[in-house]
C-alpha cells in the first residue's frame, strides 16, 4: 500500500468522504480496514490543510482523534481470550462508512438524473379547436332534473331496509347458495331489456324488479346513474316526494 498521498488540496465534504476516497484511492476492502495506514495518510492531509485553511481543518479533527483512538486499541497486547471476547474498535467506523457511500451513490444517481432534466422544455398547451371545444354529449345535471345523489341514495337505503326486513329469520340459517358473479355491464344491458316495453317506473320499483338481492339491487343502481350519464335513461322528481321517476328518453332521429 502506498503510503504516500499526493495533496493538491481535494475538498471533501467531510471526515467520511475523505476516509472513503483514501480506501477507494488505495483499493481496501471497507470491512477490514488497515487502520494505522488510513490513520497515517488522514493525518498528512489534516496537517497540510491546517496550514492552508485552518478553518476547515477544524471540521477534520474529531475524526483525527478517533482514528488515534482506534490504532491505539488495536495496537494494544492482549490475551488470546479477550481478543476473541472485545468488540473490533473499527467496527463503528465501518458502519459509518458503509452508511455514507450508499447515501453517497443514491445522491450520485440522482445528480446523474437531473443533468439531462435540466434540458427539457415543456411545450404550452395546443389542442385542434375540434377537440377542445368537444363537450360531454350528455348533460348530467339536466338528466338528474335538480335531484341529488342524496336523494336517490335515501330511496336505495330504504329498498335496501325492505330486503333484509323481508328475510326469512329460519331459512336464513341454511346453507346459502352461491350466486354467479355479475358485472356492471350485464346489468346495464338488463336495465336496457327491462325498458324495451317500458317507458317509465319508479326508481322503487325498478330496485325490486331487477331482482338478485342486495348485490343485484347495488349494480340495478349504478347501472341507472350509467344509463342516466350516457342519455338512455333521464330522472325526474316525482309528486310523492319520496320517490323518483326512471323515464326511458326517445331515441333521437339520426
Amino acid at each position: 500500500m502506498d503510503n504516500s498521498l499526493a495533496v493538491s488540496l481535494t475538498v471533501f465534504e467531510g471526515p467520511l468522504d475523505l476516509l472513503l476516497h483514501l480506501i477507494e484511492k488505495n483499493k481496501i476492502d471497507i470491512y477490514d480496514i488497515p487502520i494505522a495506514e488510513v490513520t497515517d495518510q488522514y493525518m498528512e492531509y489534516v496537517r497540510i490543510l491546517q496550514e492552508e485553511d485552518p478553518d476547515t481543518a477544524s471540521r477534520f479533527l474529531v475524526m483525527a482523534a478517533t482514528l488515534l483512538e482506534i490504532k491505539s486499541r488495536m495496537l494494544l497486547p492482549g490475551t488470546e481470550d479477550e481478543a476473541d471476547d472485545e468488540e473490533d474498535p473499527r467496527q463503528a467506523l465501518i458502519e459509518q462508512l458503509t452508511t455514507y457511500r450508499i447515501y453517497k451513490e443514491a445522491a450520485q444517481r440522482l445528480g446523474a438524473r437531473e443533468i439531462p432534466g435540466s434540458s427539457w422544455l415543456c411545450r404550452d398547451q395546443s389542442l385542434p379547436d375540434q377537440v377542445a371545444k368537444a363537450a360531454d354529449p350528455v348533460d348530467v345535471d339536466a338528466v338528474l332534473d335538480e335531484l341529488t345523489l342524496k336523494r336517490l341514495s335515501e330511496i336505495f337505503e330504504e329498498v335496501m331496509r325492505r330486503k333484509e326486513e323481508s328475510v326469512d329469520p329460519v331459512r336464513s340459517r341454511f346453507g346459502k347458495i352461491r350466486q354467479e358473479k355479475m358485472t356492471l355491464t350485464e346489468r346495464m344491458g338488463q336495465v336496457r331489456d327491462y325498458f324495451s316495453n317500458k317507458e317509465q317506473v319508479s326508481f322503487k320499483d325498478l330496485l325490486e324488479d331487477t331482482g338478485g338481492g342486495r348485490i343485484g339491487a347495488i349494480m340495478t343502481f349504478l347501472s341507472v346513474l350509467e344509463l342516466a350519464k350516457e342519455g338512455f335513461l333521464y330522472l325526474k322528481a316525482g309528486k310523492d316526494t319520496r320517490d323518483i321517476h326512471v323515464i326511458r328518453r326517445e331515441k333521437r332521429a339520426g
